[in-house]
């Protein structure tokens, strides 16, 4: 199964992208074992737009359940239902990227990010990052 969505780029999307990756490993893969790869991802287009793809994959036997269980992770997201601690966990993960010795270098896509999206302001991603909520 596999969810594709153009949306505006932001961090707020980026860190949901891990979030609902997270979301859609656990539910999927490690509760119901329904799913042997279930992730998200969040690769930017251009300066303005990325696109999110969500995807989960299924024995034809267990494909009525993978099918219920995407949805009900999206429904409970949807509903904003995230603790305080997968966005912890995701913001953390993303943090030490800005910690990185050479980070233009060692981190292609974060350079673009950055140049394309906040014009090399580090300080900027970092406070956007650290003042997301779950909300």
């Amino acid at each position: 199964m596999v969810l594709t969505s153009v949306l505006r780029r932001s961090t707020a999307a980026s860190v949901f992208a891990d979030v609902l990756g997270r979301a859609l490993f656990q539910d999927l893969r490690q509760e119901g074992g329904y799913s042997y790869s279930a992730e998200a991802d969040y690769s930017p287009r251009d300066a303005e737009y990325a696109t999110l793809t969500a995807y989960a994959d299924a024995l034809p036997q267990k494909q009525d359940a993978v099918v219920g269980g995407f949805v009900d992770t999206l429904a409970r997201l949807r509903a904003g239902r995230i603790e305080q601690a997968e966005l912890d966990s995701v913001r953390a993960k993303l943090l030490k990227v800005y910690d990185a010795p050479d980070l233009g270098a060692d981190y292609i896509s974060l350079a673009e990010e950055i140049l394309t999206r906040l014009g090399g302001d580090y300080e900027e991603a970092r406070g956007q990052l650290a003042t997301l909520t779950p909300a």
